[in-house]
């Protein structure tokens, strides 16, 4: 959550309420503007104007120090123009002096206009410091759809690349075993997508066979990411797969016949079918509004919440997959409800929720541009998914 801005405005001269106040407040939440410069311009005037107009919080503190009345007619000025995020603090009695007489009548006449106009007062730092320490911002929600479907947009990409990456993790682990000769994964490589040093068009994947298989240990992780590297490179992979389901004989040998898609599993997400792009977006979206609302407020997702939340994603997973059911081509495994789901997939749903929490901090934080995502996505993906 970004840090609450207040403009520091108020007496001026010698005063030492500014310094005093800083020293109270918790500086992770509160981002201060202090107007007293050494050498005032008029473009200082200009950046004062600023965060007054901007700031979440107009802040004026009006001692005995000062000789004029500006910080008055300021302070009446913004309790007319901008009333809820206008603050007044009074003190009464600062470094030797104090309101008295006619000045102090003023004073108090003051604080009851401008209460009436719906400006919060205080007449000491320690409470006012405590108001402020406290305060949450009103988030503006008059661009959260935008927001949310940029963001989907963004994430549902990053699924496409995982997904890929993990098929390529299954087919590596096939080069192994398949065209391993020297006994370095690397060399696997060069054997499976190279003839005679000539490059072949294709390579074939075979996502039925390889299911479940994962590369382990340090020396096989390095060499998959090199492999990963030149495979996006130089090398195109097709998708292969079988109309049945297949005998635990034929999942052992490898020996059936395969039907070969068309899709391209390395194409960026942008240029995959409008199905795939549209089966990822919908899993992405879900994902970022079950968490938006808590993040962008900068609230904490309990435990208990967060499984209720991997729970609806696996719910709505089922909604989107009734192949799953399927008595001949289903997966009993997982058409299950989420508490039923072994540790690993119950993973891969909180995974979804942890990359959604991630994705909606990393724009709260500046790292991620609106524009420049709906750019490389395309107006027309955007409307066709929606």
């Amino acid at each position: 959550m970004r840090k609450v801005k207040v403009f520091l405005g108020g007496t001026c001269a010698s005063s030492t309420w500014r310094e005093e106040l800083v020293g109270l407040l918790d500086t992770d939440k509160i981002e201060v503007f202090n107007p007293v410069v050494p050498n005032w311009t008029k473009a200082c005037r200009l950046v004062e104007d600023f965060h007054r107009e901007h700031d979440d919080i107009c802040l004026y503190v009006i001692t005995p120090e000062g000789e004029g009345f500006y910080s008055f007619v300021e302070v009446v000025d913004d309790s007319n123009k901008r009333p809820k995020k206008t603050v007044l603090c009074v003190l009464e009695h600062a470094n030797g002096k104090s309101f008295e007489g006619h000045i102090k009548k003023c004073v108090l006449k003051t604080m009851k206009l401008v209460t009436e106009n719906g400006v919060v007062t205080f007449d000491n730092l320690i409470d006012l410091a405590a108001y402020l320490n406290s305060y949450k911002l009103e988030r503006d929600t008059s661009k959260d759809d935008e927001i949310r479907n940029a963001l989907s947009l963004s994430l549902a990409a990053d699924f496409h690349e995982e997904w890929c990456i993990g098929e390529l993790r299954s087919f590596f682990v096939r080069l192994q075993r398949e065209y391993m000769i020297t006994g370095v994964p690397y060399k696997a490589f060069q054997n499976a997508c190279y003839v005679d040093g000539n490059k072949r068009n294709e390579c074939y994947l075979d996502t039925s066979y390889l299911i479940g298989h994962e590369v382990e240990g340090e020396l096989c992780i390095k060499d998959f990411n090199t492999f990963l590297k030149l495979v996006k490179q130089d090398v195109i992979i097709i998708k292969r797969y079988t109309k049945r389901k297949l005998t635990e004989e034929e999942l052992a040998s490898g020996t059936f016949d395969y039907v070969d898609g068309k899709e391209n599993i390395l194409k960026p997400f942008e240029k995959i079918s409008e199905a795939s792009r549209k089966d990822n977006l919908d899993a992405a979206r879900y994902a970022v509004t079950l968490v938006f609302d808590a993040v962008m407020d900068g609230r904490e997702i309990s435990s208990e919440e967060f499984e209720n939340m991997a729970a609806l994603i696996h719910n709505d997973w089922l909604l989107r997959n009734s192949w799953v059911y399927d008595k001949e081509y289903g997966n009993p495994k997982l058409a299950v409800p989420y508490g039923q789901l072994d540790l690993e997939e119950k993973e891969k749903d909180r995974q979804q929720l942890r990359q959604a929490i991630a994705k909606v901090k990393a724009y709260i934080n500046g790292e991620i541009d609106l524009c420049k995502i709906e750019k490389q996505f395309e107006n027309h993906h955007q409307k066709k998914l929606k």
